[in-house]
C-alpha cells in the first residue's frame, strides 16, 4: 500500500519543488528578458497552490475512494509534466547560451541575429508547453468538487487575481480565506456553498449581491466590503446577520466618498465605517452575539438614541467593547436600555459630544480623548463630573479611567471608587477642587493635569499608589498637611506647578519606596526643613527649581543611594558646590544652563563612582576644571557647548589632557 500512495505528503513534496522553481529569480528574469508571457507562470503557481490545499484531504480519502486515488495519480503526472518542462527550459537555455557564446567568438557581427533566430522556436515551445500543463491542471481542479474533496484554504497570490468562476461546485468546501490578496470580485452562486463555515471576506458587487450570504452558516469573523453596492435595503435585511449564532466579529466597509443616490436607502442598510452620509445608526443592539463594535467617521450622525438599541428591552446582550472614533457632528448620546456586559468604552475625537448615557452598569475601562465639549457632569450645574459617572455606572466596577482634552472634570465627595487602579485626567474642573485620595483606595497610578486643581487631601495611609504625576496645574498649592503617606509610591513627578511652595512633608519616612523624583518648572517649591530625601532614591530629574535645589543641599549630599541626576535650567555661573552631590552618583547630566560658565572641581572630585558626564546646551561653559575630571568617568558627551568644544575636543587643545582617556 505504501508503494501505491501518491497523495498528501508525497504530492506536497513535488509541489514544493515546483513552487520554488516557478518563482525563482532566474526563471522570472529569463521570461522578462525574452518577453514571454509571465502571466502563464503566475497562473501555474496559483493552480499548484490551489491543488496543494487539497492534498491532506485527498490522502485520507484515496484508500476508500478509487476516484480520488486516480485523481491524485493524474495530478502527480501533471506536476511531473510541469517539472519536465522546467527541466527542458533549463537545458535549452544553457544549450542556447553556449551556442551563442561559441558563435560570438568567430562571428561577433552576426551574433544578434543568430541569438534571436535560435530562440524564436524555443519561445514558442515554452508557451505551448505551459499552456498544455495549465489546461491539465485546470481540468483536474475542476474535478475536485465532484470527488467530494474539502478545500481548506484558497490562495490568490497575485495582483488582479480572482476566485474561480466555478467555485460553487465545491459543495463540501468549509473554509475560504483570501486575506491580504487583491481579490474583490465574488463569483456567482456562492450561496450554494452550504457547508462553508469560515469566510474571511465578502465584497458586494453589482452581479454578486449580499443576499448570497443568506444560506451560509458562518463562524468566527467576517468582513463585508463595498456595501455601497447594495441596491435594495431588503437584501441586507434578508441576510439576517443577527441570527447567525456563530458569527462573533463583523466588519462592514463602504466607499467613504460614495455619494448616495438615495439617502433613505443608506439609513436602512447596515453601514458603520467611513459612511459620511448616514444620518442614523441601525439597530445594532439586536445582534445578540456581537462582542466588539467599532464605529468610525459617521459624519452625518448627530444623535445616538433608542434606534441604536432596537425595539428589544434586552439589547447588546454580549457586547463587551464599544469604540467610537472621529464622529465630527455627534452631540447627544441618550438611551434607556443598559449595556449588560459592556466593559471597555472608548470615545476618541468626537469634538461636539456633550456627555455619556445613563446605562453603563459594568464598565471597567473608560477612555475619553479629544472631545472638547465633553462635560462629565450631572443634569444640572450643581452636579460634578465624576458624580455623573457615579450615577451612570457602578463605581465599584470601574478600573481604568482616562480623560483627555475635555472641558470640565470634577470629583464628587460622596463616592468611593473601590476598584479604580488607573486615573488619568487632562482637562479642567468646573470649579477649584481638592482631590480626595482616600476615595480611591486601590489606585495605583494617578496622573492629573487640571487647571483648577488646588490640592490633594488624605486622612489615611494609601497602600496601593505607585505612580503620582501632577502637571500643568497652575492653581495647585499643597499636598496633604501631615505629609503624603504612600508606602508603595515609586515614582513622583510634578511639572509646571507655579504656586506650589512645599513638597510633601517627611518624604524620607512616609515614602520609603520612592526611587524616582521629577521636579520640573516648579520655581517656588522647596523641601520641608524637617524632612529629608527617601533612602532608596535612585533617579532625580530637576529643571527650573532653584529653591528646591537650595533647600535640599544638605539632604542630597547625605544621600547614599542616588545614582542618576539630571539638572536643567540652572541660573548659576558655577556648579556644583562642594558637598552638594552624593558620592553614589554614577551619571550626571547638566543641560540648558545658559548662565553656567564653570564646572567646580571641589563639587566633582569626590565622585569616585561617576562614570558618565553629559553636558548639553550650555553655551557659556568655558572650560573643564583645571584639576581635571574624576578618573572614574569613562564616557563624556558634549553637545551645544561651543566654547568648550573649541578648546576641549581637539588634540592638543587647552583641555585635551583632561579628557584624552575618556570615551567621547
Amino acid at each position: 500500500m505504501a508503494a501505491a500512495c501518491v497523495g498528501g505528503a508525497l504530492l506536497s513534496a513535488f509541489l514544493q519543488v515546483a513552487f520554488d522553481r516557478v518563482t525563482s529569480p532566474k526563471l522570472l528574469h529569463f521570461f522578462r528578458g525574452r518577453k514571454l508571457d509571465e502571466a502563464l507562470l503566475r497562473k501555474l503557481n496559483i493552480k499548484l497552490l490551489s491543488i496543494n490545499s487539497l492534498a491532506d484531504d485527498a490522502e485520507q480519502k484515496q484508500f476508500m475512494d478509487t476516484r480520488v486515488k486516480a485523481w491524485l495519480s493524474a495530478v502527480k503526472d501533471a506536476v511531473f509534466d510541469a517539472e519536465d518542462l522546467l527541466d527542458e527550459i533549463d537545458y535549452e537555455l544553457t544549450k542556447r547560451q553556449v551556442e551563442a557564446e561559441s558563435e560570438c567568438q568567430s562571428l561577433s557581427n552576426k551574433v544578434s541575429s543568430f541569438f534571436n533566430s535560435t530562440f524564436s522556436s524555443f519561445n514558442r515551445k515554452i508557451d505551448s508547453g505551459l499552456k498544455q500543463v495549465l489546461e491539465n491542471l485546470e481540468y483536474l481542479a475542476s474535478q475536485k468538487g465532484d470527488l467530494g474533496l474539502k478545500e481548506a484554504t484558497y490562495f490568490g497570490l497575485q495582483p488582479g487575481s480572482e476566485l474561480p468562476s466555478n467555485l460553487y461546485k465545491l459543495s463540501n468546501l468549509r473554509c475560504l480565506e483570501f486575506i491580504g490578496t487583491s481579490v474583490r470580485k465574488m463569483p456567482m452562486h456562492m450561496g450554494k456553498l452550504k457547508n462553508l463555515q469560515v469566510l474571511s471576506s465578502f465584497y458586494v458587487g453589482k452581479s454578486s449581491g449580499i443576499q448570497q450570504l443568506v444560506g451560509l452558516n458562518l463562524h468566527g469573523g467576517l468582513l463585508i466590503g463595498d456595501m455601497h453596492n447594495i441596491l435594495n435595503p431588503s437584501d441586507a435585511l434578508q441576510v439576517d446577520l443577527k441570527n447567525k449564532k456563530h458569527l462573533v466579529k463583523l466588519e462592514l466597509e463602504c466607499n467613504s466618498n460614495q455619494i448616495p443616490d438615495n439617502p433613505r436607502k443608506e439609513k436602512q442598510v447596515l453601514e458603520l465605517i467611513g459612511c459620511k452620509y448616514v444620518l442614523q445608526l441601525p439597530p445594532l443592539g439586536l445582534l445578540p452575539f456581537l462582542k466588539e463594535l467599532t464605529i468610525i467617521e459617521l459624519d452625518g450622525i448627530v444623535g445616538v438614541g433608542a434606534e441604536f438599541h432596537g425595539s428589544s428591552s434586552s439589547s447588546f446582550t454580549c457586547l463587551e467593547t464599544l469604540y467610537f472614533y472621529n464622529m465630527k457632528e455627534w452631540e447627544e448620546w441618550d438611551c434607556e436600555t443598559p449595556f449588560p456586559r459592556l466593559q471597555h468604552l472608548s470615545i476618541v475625537h468626537c469634538p461636539k459630544l456633550k456627555g455619556l448615557p445613563n446605562q453603563l452598569l459594568h464598565v471597567k475601562q473608560i477612555i475619553i480623548c479629544e472631545c472638547e465639549r465633553f462635560t462629565i457632569s450631572g443634569h444640572n450645574t450643581e452636579s460634578s463630573t465624576l458624580e455623573r459617572i457615579g450615577d451612570t455606572i457602578n463605581n465599584n466596577s470601574l478600573e481604568v479611567l482616562h480623560i483627555y482634552s475635555c472641558l470640565y472634570i470634577n470629583i464628587p465627595l460622596r463616592l468611593r471608587y473601590n476598584l479604580l487602579v488607573t486615573l488619568d485626567i487632562d482637562g479642567g474642573f468646573d470649579s477649584p477642587m481638592t482631590f480626595p485620595l482616600d476615595f480611591f483606595p486601590k489606585l495605583c497610578s494617578l496622573k492629573l493635569r487640571c487647571c483648577n486643581l488646588q490640592m490633594i487631601s488624605q486622612d489615611h495611609t494609601h497602600n496601593h499608589l505607585k505612580d503620582l504625576d501632577i502637571s500643568k496645574s497652575p492653581q495647585f498649592e499643597s499636598f496633604p498637611m501631615e505629609g503624603l503617606s504612600a508606602p508603595k509610591l515609586v515614582k513622583f513627578s510634578i511639572k509646571e506647578l507655579k504656586n506650589l511652595k512645599l513638597l510633601p512633608k517627611r518624604m524620607d519616612i512616609l515614602l520609603p519606596s520612592l526611587t524616582d523624583i521629577r521636579i520640573l518648572d516648579c520655581p517656588q517649591a522647596e523641601l520641608c526643613s524637617d524632612g529629608g530625601l527617601p533612602s532608596n532614591l535612585n533617579t532625580m530629574d530637576l529643571s527650573d527649581c532653584s529653591k528646591f535645589m537650595a533647600s535640599m543641599k544638605m539632604a542630597l549630599g547625605a544621600n547614599n543611594s542616588l545614582e542618576v541626576l539630571s539638572v536643567q535650567k540652572l541660573d548659576v555661573e558655577s556648579f556644583p558646590d562642594e558637598g552638594f552631590l552624593p558620592f553614589s552618583l554614577t551619571s550626571l547630566e547638566i543641560s540648558n544652563c545658559l548662565d553656567l560658565k564653570n564646572l567646580d572641581y571641589s563639587g566633582l572630585c569626590h565622585l569616585s563612582s561617576l562614570q558618565e558626564l553629559l553636558l548639553f546646551n550650555c553655551p557659556n561653559l568655558r572650560c573643564l576644571p583645571e584639576e581635571g575630571l574624576p578618573e572614574s568617568i569613562s564616557e563624556l558627551k558634549i553637545v551645544g557647548c561651543p566654547l568648550l568644544e573649541q578648546c576641549g575636543l581637539k588634540p592638543k587643545g587647552l583641555d585635551w589632557e583632561k579628557i584624552v582617556h575618556l570615551k567621547t
